[in-house]
């Protein structure tokens, strides 16, 4: 399979981007869960946003003025949010759901997600054999 690191485009440097949150946060289901909960709350963020402008004009005008300070702040709170959203899972189904629903949620990754990222980009199980 050819490397990541030389496929051109976007979709390939997206790739690349997201391999390397998800190593980050140490690669397994926790750091899954972080890259889906950060992109899930960047979107609602970003769609709250458009749907609160007058116009499509007024969105990016609003966007521009407001990103350093409104748009920064509120994407450190999804980033701290999406630290513990394993926390947040047992928040919204309560204890005993939300533990059970994790427990699947684990064994769905380790038997389907995994080896099924793990065939598309060889280089993850190259790393965890160098380590």
């Amino acid at each position: 399979m050819e490397d990541q690191k030389n496929k051109p485009g976007w979709r390939a440097f997206g790739e690349r981007m997201l391999l390397k949150v998800w190593r980050s946060q140490g690669g397994g289901l926790y750091g899954l869960g972080y890259i889906v909960t950060f992109v899930y709350l960047e979107i609602r963020l970003v769609i709250t946003e458009f749907m609160d402008a007058e116009s499509l004009i007024d969105f990016f005008t609003d966007q521009l003025f407001d990103f350093v300070l409104r748009f920064l702040g509120e994407s450190l709170g999804n980033f701290i949010q999406a630290l513990i959203w394993p926390l947040i899972l047992i928040g919204e189904f309560g204890f005993t759901y939300g533990l059970i629903f994790l427990v699947v949620v684990y064994a769905l990754f380790e038997y389907v997600v995994r080896p099924g990222v793990e065939r598309r980009f060889p280089e993850l199980t190259e790393d965890q054999k160098e380590e």
